[in-house]
């Protein structure tokens, strides 16, 4: 019988230990429209992810934008909530602010949607994704309406930075950005490569919600489907990212 090798630092270290993939590990939201909504093609004023986040901040019943309305949950082989361009959908922590500054994460977290975007302008209010102050993660549509292109935020000095991807329009496509303080900033768009991006850090998570930011006035919000979501209170590793793609696109939970 062969001899048997035992790296005594795995075993004294447990963060030099073998790494093994595990989107469980973390899993602060996670949010599947076959599973967590009525699917029922009518309005939906609240919807509550599974996760280890406290409940009140995976519940989402809020609307921004004094004129918006809640979204449709939109049935059938492939469910979805559908932001319409007036439409929006928030946690109950939306109202904070630079003088309430309730942080649900920061520095070393992750974000996964999978969404089908109809619409790549509108204004700098709208976003896929959007926080409650200027250093939180958000995602939204790059300023020139190009296809393909976002404009990620974030960083501890309201870094803001454009990336083009090949998303299309109209199809569906995983996004993911898994911020660090300590390792490379990593994103994975639609069927392309994964990608590192520069940004300061500090980035947090706050209170958010999508379609568009906390302006009261915002008129006008993103145009998109969202069947997926999830957030992790870690940087996911590249592993984990892809396959994280291949679960969603096969119909798949992460928690299933």
């Amino acid at each position: 019988m062969p001899p048997i090798y035992v790296s005594n630092l795995a075993m004294t270290d447990p963060g030099d230990a073998p790494f093994v993939p595990n989107l469980q590990r973390g899993l602060f939201m996670n949010f599947n429209a076959r599973l967590d909504a009525p699917n029922n093609d009518q309005v939906v004023s609240k919807i509550t992810t599974r996760g280890s986040a406290p409940t009140l901040d995976r519940t989402f019943d809020k609307k921004r934008g004094t004129t918006f309305t809640f979204p449709v949950s939109v049935g059938g082989a492939d469910p979805f909530l559908q932001f319409a361009g007036t439409q929006s959908l928030a946690n109950s922590n939306m109202e904070g602010s630079v003088s309430n500054p309730y942080v649900l994460l920061s520095n070393e977290l992750s974000i996964a949607m999978r969404v089908r975007i109809h619409d790549w302008t509108g204004p700098s209010t709208a976003g896929f994704l959007r926080g409650v102050v200027s250093r939180t993660a958000a995602l939204r549509p790059g300023s020139a309406g190009e296809e393909g292109t976002f404009i990620i935020a974030g960083g501890n000095s309201a870094t803001n930075v454009t990336v083009s991807t090949n998303v299309k329009t109209n199809e569906w496509s995983v996004i993911v950005i898994a911020y660090s303080a300590t390792t490379p900033n990593l994103l994975l768009a639609g069927s392309s490569n994964i990608g590192e991006f520069t940004m300061a850090p500090g980035t947090s998570l706050q209170g958010f919600g999508f379609a568009t930011n906390i302006t009261n006035a915002a008129v006008l919000g993103s145009k998109f489907d969202l069947s997926h979501f999830a957030v992790w209170d870690r940087s996911i590793f590249s592993d984990e990212i892809l396959n994280l793609r291949n679960i969603w696109e096969s119909g798949g939970d992460l928690q299933l």
